[in-house]
């Protein structure tokens, strides 16, 4: 009777649950799995961030060559007005390339919406300033949906003497137009300055430029027009509204805020943030740089777009042999003359000059 009773009991034995050590190997396991496949992940995304990126920059191109097969000159990214307007008389630079090209980048209505006869400042163009066009913006600089929420408008955009509504702030560009070597800054109200600019600019897009793709005499498929900047890190050192130049606001066309010159190589302003506190910042602002791996996507002429890599050939820092910055010499209060003083120019330099003379093949970037 006893035995038949036990029978039962020893035929449901069940196995006690998970013990530590079985538990932590899991977890352990699980963990590795997730380091392995974590970088593989993020590279995928990035993959495609930086295939969208190439995308914009492809119809960017191809906007500036429509631009120029309709108007026989690539646009220019800004036309002098009148700089008696605003507070420093900045509304006097006008609008972006990029504001001049949106017939072709398929915005008509927001083309209709700018007010040409006032500079990118001012309440009469703040609907435009605060409007997204995410063509402008790469995807590996998230922070440039957001717009400059530095911005402090009623300082900077009362041109007209109006503010604009409550809660604007402008938006941003990842993208900049290539001005060449060197910035080009000079209006023609500075008359001396401004012809010898006109002289030594060597760049495809900048103030008051005219240039056609017949003049680019380098070749399309090594000159540049337009590049990266990369607005997530940089916007930490631009947050002064006493520093308007340090913004990447989309609509102006202000030299510091859409074009980019190659005085410095690829990502140079992320590689020397000190810089931007020692009060050298306006020159490494415009800098190209991203957040891609190891390189910035670059359009050229011909339309079409490649990776430039940091470690292209480019002139150094170079100041022990008596230049200011990467050997140049100390002339950023006057317009370039054309002497690059004792720094060597290298192949990024020459991908910026439509009429060098200099001989660029593929296999050296």
């Amino acid at each position: 009777m006893q035995t038949s009773m036990m029978q039962p009991l020893i035929g449901h034995h069940r196995r006690p649950g998970w013990t530590l050590i079985e538990l932590l190997v899991v977890i352990a396991i699980v963990g590795i799995l997730i380091a392995l496949l974590l970088p593989a992940v993020q590279a995928a995304r990035e993959a495609a961030r930086r295939l969208q990126c190439t995308n914009n920059l492809k119809q960017l191109a191809l906007a500036a060559l429509n631009y120029e097969s309709a108007n026989g000159v690539l646009p220019s990214s800004s036309w002098c007005g009148n700089r008696g307007r605003g507070p420093f008389g900045e509304p006097g630079y006008g609008h972006s390339a990029f504001a001049y090209m949106l017939n072709y980048l398929e915005r008509p209505a927001l083309f209709d919406a700018q007010n040409f006869s006032w500079g990118h400042y001012g309440s009469e163009n703040s609907t435009v300033a605060g409007t997204l066009i995410k063509t402008l913006v790469c995807p590996s600089d998230p922070a440039a949906y957001d717009g400059d929420d530095n911005a402090e408008p009623r300082f900077l955009f009362y041109a007209s003497g109006s503010l604009p509504p409550p809660g604007f702030k402008p938006m941003v560009t990842s993208y900049a137009a290539n001005s060449g070597v060197f910035g080009v800054f000079y209006c023609p109200d500075w008359p001396t300055q401004y012809q010898q600019e006109r002289t030594t600019a060597t760049g495809t897009i900048y103030l008051h430029s005219n240039i056609s793709l017949t003049s680019i005499t380098d070749g399309t498929s090594n000159t540049m027009l337009f590049s990266e900047r990369d607005w997530g890190t940089l916007k930490a050192y631009n947050k002064s509204i006493w520093l308007p130049d340090a913004k990447f606001w989309w609509n102006s066309g202000y030299w510091p805020h859409t074009n980019f010159f190659t005085f410095g190589p690829p990502n140079a302003s992320k590689k020397q943030r000190d810089n931007f506190l020692e009060g050298s910042w306006w020159w490494f602002n415009n800098h190209a740089s991203s957040n891609h791996p190891d390189g910035v996507n670059a359009a050229f002429t011909d339309g079409s777009v490649r990776f430039v890599k940091d470690t292209i050939s480019s002139w150094q820092n170079d100041s022990a042999n008596g230049g200011w910055v990467f050997g140049f010499p100390d002339n950023h209060s006057q317009p370039f003359n054309g002497d690059y003083g004792k720094a060597t120019p290298g192949i990024w330099q020459f991908l910026s000059t439509r009429r060098g003379g200099e001989v660029v093949s593929a296999g050296t970037y």
